[in-house]
C-alpha cells in the first residue's frame, strides 16, 4: 500500500485537494499547491509503513512489560520535525519539504529506536517470510 501511495500520490492529492487539482489543470493560481502537496505526499507516505511496524513492535514490547519504550517512542517524531524545521527547512527553496522530510525521518527513527529492545527480547523481523516480527 505504501508503494501504491507513493506512485499514486498525484491521484490521492487530486482526490483530497480537488480544487488544487482543477487549478493545476487550468493553470490557476493554486496549481503550485497541488504540485507541492503531491511531492510532500511522496515524502511522507512511507511514514505509514514505519508506524505500522512501530505499533507492532510496541505491542510486542508492551506484552513483555517494556512499557517505557512504547511510551517514549513518539517523542522522536516531534524531535525530527523540530530538527528539520530548524536546520533543514531554512536552507530549502520550499521550506515545507523540510517538514515532510522530518515526518519521514521521524517514522524511521521511531522504528529504529525500538529495534535494539526487540533484539534484546529475542524478537526480530523475518524479511524472507511474511515480513512478521518473530521470536
Amino acid at each position: 500500500m505504501t508503494l501504491l501511495g507513493i506512485l499514486g500520490s498525484s491521484v490521492v492529492t487530486a482526490l483530497f485537494g480537488f480544487g488544487w487539482f482543477l487549478d493545476w489543470l487550468n493553470d490557476g493560481p493554486a496549481a503550485p499547491k497541488f504540485e507541492l502537496a503531491s511531492v510532500m505526499l511522496k515524502i511522507t507516505f512511507p511514514y505509514l509503513w514505519f508506524i505500522t511496524f512501530v505499533a507492532l513492535s510496541g505491542a510486542i514490547l508492551n506484552t513483555l512489560g517494556k512499557f517505557a519504550v512504547s511510551s517514549f517512542t513518539p517523542v522522536f517524531l516531534n524531535v525530527m520535525i523540530i530538527a528539520c524545521a530548524w536546520f533543514l527547512s531554512p536552507n530549502l527553496a520550499q521550506p515545507e519539504i523540510g517538514l515532510a522530510i522530518g515526518v519521514f525521518l521521524g517514522g524511521f527513527v521511531q522504528f529504529a529506536f525500538q529495534i535494539p529492545f526487540l533484539i534484546k527480547e529475542g524478537y526480530w523481523l523475518n524479511l524472507n517470510g511474511a515480513g512478521a516480527i518473530l521470536g
